[in-house]
């Protein structure tokens, strides 16, 4: 069985890192700038691919996703136990296994590799985080 009174600095730091990371993307009329920036850094970079402009609709769904990311970033910040790492580690799968798809299959730009290393770096260090016997 999880323990949950067990905390962890590394839960705590992933979701500091989620929230610098997505108030941006929550913000309508910045969230745009930022997927702009990408595109700057995908052709500096040289990668492959182009990250599209995206429609006020679109826009909508990135602010909401963003939003909803940094309130249960928040709740890890706030109580950063092994129950919640351990969501947390299979919501980094699901999130990386979707990036992968798309940059292997849709051919998406290729700064979004880096995205996905990140999302399984987090997976790995907090899996072993709570993983660990006390």
């Amino acid at each position: 069985m999880v323990e949950e009174e067990v905390n962890s600095p590394v839960v705590r730091a992933s979701g500091i890192y989620d929230v610098v990371l997505l108030t941006p993307f929550a913000i309508p009329g910045i969230a745009g700038w930022v997927i702009q920036k990408l595109q700057v850094i995908n052709e500096f970079l040289s990668l492959p691919g182009a990250v599209p402009m995206l429609s006020p609709t679109a826009l909508l769904f990135v602010n909401m996703m963003a939003c909803l990311a940094i309130m249960y970033s928040a709740l890890r910040i706030r109580q950063p136990n092994r129950l919640y790492g351990g969501y947390d580690v299979v919501a980094r799968i699901l999130m990386a296994t979707l990036i992968l798809i798309y940059l292997l299959i849709f051919h998406i730009a290729g700064v979004f590799w880096g995205f996905f290393a990140v999302e399984v770096a987090w997976a790995v260090l907090q899996y072993r985080a709570i993983s660990r016997k006390i």
